[in-house]
């Protein structure tokens, strides 16, 4: 009997947690040294009524040179002033997908009360090496969001698509190898600070127009995401060049921001807005080549749904094999003491 109460103490409940999902310009360097965007996002403030636009990039490059720029064409003369990055940062939480935790109870199948094989919640690293002026780690995760932990603890950007990603290949037990560049290899990755330009235009657009060199097959396959944060009175689309041509961006999110959004994002952009409603649309382009042949135009959309990242399920399991054994032993020890009570009754009697 003491064996039994020991194992079940040991087998108490312990939650275990997995996440499931049922997150344009031309450069310029120095002649035979590579320069490429490794990625960019952009805020586009549009007010209909004075037709003026409001342009906020920030880009990642991919550079062999210690300098180079980059051109941005816009159709009249535009102010420049420094933007605060911290814009991107606040967009991005305000249309971060919603987390929506589930409770599952299970009951370890040895009735006997052994331990059972319990899941695991961690991240396993296989191997390390650095190969072709990359830092590689191979890796094996119980869980996606374990994964993503991992990986924001080592510095990758995430997002929720690529926690989306990441989820059946991890359920399949899968293992992810984790690229990261070298910091003594020769290329360097650099972010440039995001730039405020704000022009008169009859219509806002994005420069998406590249030189061909920037757009040829060399750059096929590359990662290079653009995501453009828009904001306006309404839904927009986007449509490419004069042609109208359909335009890879997605529609990830789009609604209208509550009066608090509103009034942080201003103060974070130290720019007043004078649009009611103010409505965000998110859109995400990954298309690798890109056809940067024209720039992409927006127009309002047929449409005015709202639209939000699936949510992202954070499960928590509870393994109650231990209560269940423990109920056993309370249920084995009341036995005898109710028999032993029961004749103790009928003697006195």
């Amino acid at each position: 009997m003491a064996r039994v109460l020991l194992c079940c103490l040991i087998a108490v409940a312990v939650p275990i947690i997995s996440l499931e999902t049922i997150q344009a310009c031309a450069t310029a360097g120095r002649r035979g040294m590579d320069v490429r965007i490794a990625g960019e996002s952009a805020i586009i403030l549009w007010d209909a009524a004075s037709q003026m636009q409001q342009f906020i990039r920030r880009a990642t490059f991919h550079a062999d040179t210690p300098d180079f720029g980059f051109l941005v064409p816009t159709p009249s003369q535009p102010t420049l002033a420094e933007a605060n990055n911290e814009a991107f940062s606040f967009l991005e939480k305000v249309t971060a997908p919603e987390v929506v935790t589930e409770r599952h109870y299970d009951i370890i199948p040895n009735i006997a009360c052994g331990m059972g094989k319990r899941a695991g919640t961690g991240v396993r690293v296989l191997d390390q090496q650095r190969v072709a002026g990359y830092d590689a780690s191979v890796l094996e995760a119980d869980s996606a969001l374990a994964l993503n932990d991992w990986l924001v603890k080592h510095e990758y950007v995430t997002r929720p698509d690529l926690a989306a990603w990441l989820a059946p290949y991890v359920k399949n037990q899968w293992k992810i190898t984790a690229f990261k560049i070298a910091r003594d290899a020769k290329h360097e990755e650099i972010a440039s600070s995001a730039v405020r330009m704000s022009f008169a235009t009859p219509r806002p657009f994005f420069p998406y127009s590249e030189p061909a060199d920037q757009r040829g097959e060399e750059q096929t396959g590359k990662s290079r995401l653009l995501r453009v944060f828009f904001l306006a009175d309404r839904r927009f689309t986007g449509e490419l060049g004069e042609a109208k041509q359909e335009w890879p961006g997605q529609t990830v999110w789009t609604g209208k921001l509550p009066d608090a959004s509103v009034q942080e994002l201003a103060a974070l952009l130290k720019s007043p807005f004078n649009i009611q409603p103010l409505w965000l649309t998110v859109f995400d382009d990954s298309s690798s080549p890109r056809p940067g042949t024209a720039d992409v135009f927006f127009v309002p959309a047929s449409s005015q749904t709202e639209i939000r990242y699936p949510p992202v399920i954070v499960r928590e399991r509870y393994f109650i094999g231990g209560w269940l054994c423990l109920g056993v032993v309370v249920v084995l020890i009341s036995l005898p003491v109710l028999r032993w009570f029961r004749r103790r009754r009928g003697v006195v009697a």
